[in-house]
């Protein structure tokens, strides 16, 4: 059994998750999804969501908020990681996949194969959706209404939190005057939809991003990082031939051949990527 361990800060860290665990249950394997959130104090709980919500109100908020950020996983309590330990003696998990820092405390806390007594720990796989130690590995942020007719806007569900929800968040797309009617997106999530036909994407360089751009072979046009892993992020996501900076783009008159020539760069490199899940689920299998 393999538990595939996340967070909800940011869906950089959360969907990468959720994309492995249905190809591995795909592919027969015994895979579940656990939100370190889940375990958190309500109070805790009501903090973050506010905090996510300033965040999308203003981005200025956010490089002060991942400043102030603390471990969340201290605040759990014992007793929510005792019943946790026993869940998963329970389910023999025999491998853990970590996409959050975060849980790597709480992970190393989990005494041995299936809870028996001097028996191996199960392996435990680091997953960085970055190209470098995002802050939760080191420490163990108004859609536009669109009146032009060529502007499309969409958006996650508001009250969507992957603490509350198994699935991928709901997104839909936003029309001035009529409500918004979110979908579920059908093994991937919805935005992916939009990165895999655009010709390229404008977005921060977090891991979410450059995951979509490797997987869609769309270009990533990067605008400024938050933090010093977006800024290797941009470094290496330029360096691979993948992506450019929305300034450097602008220099060059913003010419689509700079963008075809990335797009056939990721094209070559998609073709060899080995499958993370496949790969998984031949272990788990063996």
């Amino acid at each position: 059994m393999i538990e595939i361990l996340t967070s909800g800060v940011a869906l950089g860290v959360h969907v990468p998750g959720l994309l492995p665990a249905d190809r591995l249950r795909e592919q027969g394997a015994d895979a579940g999804v656990r939100v370190l959130e889940r375990l958190l104090p309500e109070r805790t709980l009501t903090t973050t969501a506010a905090m996510k919500w300033a965040f999308h109100r203003d981005f200025r908020f956010a490089p002060t908020g991942r400043r102030v950020a603390t471990d969340p996983s201290a605040t759990v309590a014992d007793e929510a990681v005792e019943e946790l330990m026993d869940t998963w003696r329970a389910r023999r998990i025999d491998r853990f996949v970590v996409f959050s820092g975060y849980w790597l405390p709480i992970v190393e806390r989990y005494p041995s194969r299936y809870g028996a007594a001097g028996a191996a720990a199960p392996p435990v796989d680091v997953c960085h959706a970055d190209s470098v130690a995002s802050p939760s590995f080191v420490k163990t942020g108004h859609p536009a209404s669109g009146g032009d007719p060529d502007v499309r806007s969409f958006m996650v569900g508001p009250g969507w939190h992957p603490w509350l929800d198994d699935g991928c968040p709901p997104f839909g797309r936003v029309v001035p005057g009529e409500p918004t009617r979110f979908t579920r997106g059908a093994g991937h999530h919805g935005s992916f939809d939009l990165t895999r036909a655009a010709v390229a994407t404008v977005s921060k360089p977090g891991g979410g991003t450059l995951l979509d751009s490797l997987w869609s072979a769309t270009p990533a046009v990067l605008l400024e990082p938050y933090g010093g892993h977006e800024e290797r992020n941009t470094e290496l996501w330029q360096g691979l031939g993948f992506g450019i900076t929305f300034a450097r783009w602008a220099e060059t008159g913003f010419d689509l051949a700079v963008i075809e020539k990335l797009h056939h760069t990721l094209r070559e490199a998609a073709a060899h990527l080995p499958d993370y899940s496949r790969l998984l689920a031949e272990e788990a299998a063996s």
